[in-house]
């Protein structure tokens, strides 16, 4: 299961997605100990900075929507300023190729 949440407005995101997701975050982070069932999750922002996507990875849908419950879509929207659109995608495939 993937949950694709992606963020568009004028400004830049660049500042909004420092504060969200500093560069030193390690694996051990307490955030990340929380998400139960998050196998991967991926940050990207467009070049002109004005569309921030994230992609989660999920063991399944029922975790994904457990997690991202109501405060945790006030939380970023409160960081980005504006509300994400929420998807849920089904994977039908998915290469792991973490020897490249």
């Amino acid at each position: 299961m993937i949950l694709h949440l992606s963020w568009s407005r004028d400004e830049d995101f660049e500042s909004a997605l420092t504060v969200a997701h500093p560069v030193d975050r390690r694996p051990d982070d307490r955030r990340a100990r929380e998400m139960l069932g998050l196998r991967f999750k991926s940050v990207k922002l467009d070049e002109d900075g004005g569309q921030a996507r994230n992609f989660y990875v999920w063991d399944d849908e029922e975790k994904a929507r457990a997690f991202f419950a109501e405060e945790i879509i006030d939380k970023v929207t409160g960081i980005h300023g504006v509300p994400p659109e929420v998807e849920y995608l089904d994977i039908v495939g998915f290469v792991d190729n973490p020897g490249t």
